[in-house]
Parts: structure tokens; sequence; C-alpha cells
């Protein structure tokens, strides 16, 4: 049973916030007095808005609050209507100045193109309807906003949508289904949006939904998260990004499509890898989801190839040691900085997108993974050859700088070997390893 709406006029109005007690009918130019024995203030004669407007400047405080926090609508009003016109056109004018206020609406009850370039000119974008059956089309427009409202709206429809909207993919979705699913993600505070991303996912929506509620989630609301493991140093919006896709995630990880959906992130896809880590982190302490083999495999060996320093230039990086060593510097940053041009890579992408590449007759793409092999292809990699005395290293005299050096590089080369063990197990390991000549030599001398 719904209850009854608050009713506000004038002086007695709350100032606009994102408090869900922020609603119910807000009288500006006043309202009578269920007791007629009371007075009411109304706004009636140019002294009225005189004072309202200017001197007391009630109205005009709200309206500037209520632009920088919500998306106004008109409804019923006039573009010739002064008070407003005025206030409106003010409002538009401090655009430039203040970034944070919000497009302002109106519905208007023409099509005519004049009429709709001049709400335009002033700062509000015309919602045109056609005003047959006693404005029908505007009534039920409303209504559905209602149903639809984040305070006091129909839970139960907005499920409904929900669910609707994501038995189909979001790249084959109508603009209007997409439009209604990122509003409905919009509108409503963290909690309320990873329900609704648990949602989905328990009705298999795809992972193109969850980039759409990230996305969103990110930009707004920011507020405390629940404790997690590698997010502590984020922003409260995107720690509860991270946390509306790993409810999405939960259940999803032993999918071929979320491998896929996860090789294709970028770097700087932080949200959801970071979703995808904490998950990692709840199977380490055995706490959520056990995905068993080879799931666990695979996602750990994403997890490494995630871990590694980013692929720049190295042909820079080769000129930067250069100048580094020129100028005298024997930092261990410096051998870093010349084992990441040469280090062993891991490459990893699907073993459904190397299935439709190079298909053949006598091999399918399992349908139950057995082995990692059935989810991911990889591969050792390298930089590009690299000659030492192309970096001067043949005229350093520094026997400890170079024993340092030659030090490392024998741990990097190890390295590249326990990983190629680990991604070719029934591979012979001098056909796994050639990936792994980045250098062309290094003399014996030294090592000392």
């Amino acid at each position: 049973m719904r209850q009854p709406l608050q009713t506000y006029a004038l002086g007695g109005i709350p100032r606009p916030s994102h408090r869900t007690d922020f609603t119910g009918i807000l009288h500006l130019h006043g309202a009578l007095d269920r007791d007629p024995k009371r007075h009411s203030d109304l706004i009636v004669t140019d002294q009225d808005f005189g004072e309202f407007y200017l001197r007391r400047r009630i109205v005009p405080d709200f309206i500037y609050d209520a632009a920088r926090l919500f998306y106004l609508v008109l409804v019923g009003y006039s573009a010739n209507d002064p008070p407003m016109r005025y206030l409106l056109n003010a409002v538009a004018g401090d655009s430039a100045r203040f970034p944070d206020l919000k497009e302002r609406f109106a519905f208007v009850d023409t099509h005519d193109p004049v009429a709709l370039e001049d709400w335009k000119g002033r700062g509000i974008t015309p919602i045109p309807y056609d005003p047959a059956d006693r404005h029908a089309a505007l009534t039920a427009t409303l209504e559905r906003w209602a149903d639809l409202s984040a305070i006091d709206g129909k839970k139960t429809l907005v499920d409904r949508e929900i669910k609707r909207m994501v038995r189909t993919g979001r790249g084959n979705a109508s603009d209007a289904d997409r439009d209604l699913f990122d509003h409905l993600i919009r509108r409503t505070d963290p909690q309320e949006r990873t329900r609704l991303s648990g949602l989905a996912s328990r009705h298999k929506a795809d992972l193109g939904w969850l980039d759409a509620i990230i996305e969103i989630a990110a930009r707004h609301h920011p507020a405390p998260a629940p404790a997690e493991s590698r997010c502590g140093d984020t922003h409260g919006a995107e720690q509860m990004a991270r946390w509306a896709a790993m409810v999405f995630l939960e259940g999803r990880i032993k999918e071929r499509a979320t491998i896929d959906w996860a090789l294709g992130l970028k770097p700087s896809d932080t949200i959801q890898r970071g979703a995808v880590l904490d998950l990692l982190d709840r199977w380490a302490l055995q706490n959520g989801e056990k995905p068993g083999e080879p799931w666990r495999s695979a996602w750990r060996f994403i997890e490494e190839s995630w871990r590694q320093p980013i692929v720049g230039n190295n042909g820079v990086k080769v000129i930067f040691a250069q100048d580094r060593l020129r100028s005298g510097e024997r930092s261990g940053s410096l051998i870093d900085a010349m084992l990441e041009i040469v280090a062993p890579r891991l490459e990893i992408e699907s073993s459904s997108r190397s299935y439709r590449l190079y298909p053949t007759p006598y091999r399918k793409l399992p349908r139950h993974p057995k082995k990692v092999q059935d989810l991911l292809s990889m591969s050792l990699t390298s930089g590009e050859i690299v000659d030492p005395d192309a970096l001067g290293l043949k005229e350093l005299e520094d026997r400890s700088f170079l024993a340092s050096l030659a030090g490392a590089l024998e741990c990097t080369v190890a390295s590249g070997l326990e990983l190629a063990r680990r991604i070719y197990p029934d591979v012979g390991l001098e056909h796994a390893i050639w990936p792994l000549f980045a250098w062309a030599r290094y003399p014996a001398q030294w090592s000392g």
C-alpha cells in the first residue's frame, strides 16, 4: 500500500539533496493551508514575485540547487512565463562556469520547429509530444516514470524489465532498451545497483551489460564499499563498481564467455580486472565459488599475464638505457630496465578464437574443457634481439655491474624456462624456449 505523498510549500520546502526523504510535492508558489484560519504564503502578485524571487530568494536558490543535483523536467510551463524564463536563462548562462549543472528539459505540446528552437535558445531541451486525447501521451509517460522511480517506484516492474532486456545481448539490444537499462542502473543507489547487477547475471546477461554497469557505477554515487582485499586505495565510486562487478561475475567464472571477456580487458580496465582478482583471492581463502580445474589454472595464467609490465617501444627503451649507461649510472633500476627489454613474456588468447581462426576437420572446441589448453592458447615471447655492443656494454669496465647484469639475465632466462615448462607441459623444452633468445650474446667475462 502506497504511503501518502508529503507536500511542502515555499519556506517549508527542504533543500534539494540525494537523500531518500527528498520527495513529495513541492509547491514553489505556495499552497493553501488545510486550516482556513492559518495564513498561507502564496506567490500571486508582482510584490509576491519580488519578495520570494528577489528579496528572500527562496525559489531561485531552490532551482539552482536542484539544477546541480537533478535533471529538471518542466511540465505545463510556458517559455514566456517571465519569472521562470529569466531564472532558467540565468541558470543556462551559468552552465559555462558551473559544469555540474545538469541538462534541463520541458514537455512541449507542439512539434513546431520555431517553438522548439525557442526552448533550446533558453538552455532547455524540449520534449515534443502529441496533446491529443487530453494529453494522453504525456500522462502515460509520467505514469511510466513514476513506476520506474528509484524512490517509490514498482520494484517488481524494474526487475521484470531487467530480466526482459538482458535476454538479448547488449550489442543486439535496441537503443531504447540500452537507454532504459542504463537509466535503471544510473538512477539508484550503490546497494540497489549491486542487486540489479546480480539479478542480470542470474538471468545470463552477457558481459556487455556488465561493462555498461561498471561504466555507470564508476561515475556515480561515490560511497564506501565493503572491505576488499585489493582496492583500499581506490575511490568510493570505483569500489562500489568493483563490488557490483564481483556480484555479476560470481557463478560465471566457469564459462568460456567470461574467459574470453577477461582476455579482452585492457590495462586501463582496472575495475573489471580488480573484480576478477578479488574473486581469485576468495578462492585462495576457500571463501566462495570453487571452480576446480582447468578453470583455476586458466584464471591464474590470466592473472600472471596481467601482472607483466606493459609492453612499450623497445627501441625507445634501448635508447634510454644507452643514455643512462653513458651518464655513468650503474643502478639496480637500470638493470631492471634492461631486463624488461628482453624478458620472456606470456601471451594468451582464447582457445575459442584460435579454433575460429584455424578450423580443422579433426579438431573441435571441447564442450567440457578438461585441460587449460582447451580454454587458453598460450605462447612464450620476448622483445627483439638486442646486441650488447649496441648498448655500449663492450666499453664498460665496471666488473661488479656487469656481473650483476649477467646474474640478473641468468635469473630471467631461468624464469622463462620455468614458464615454458608450465605452458608447454607436453612439448620438448628445446621447442618451447626458442623465443627466449633475445640477447645475441653476453661475454663470458661478465660473470667474472
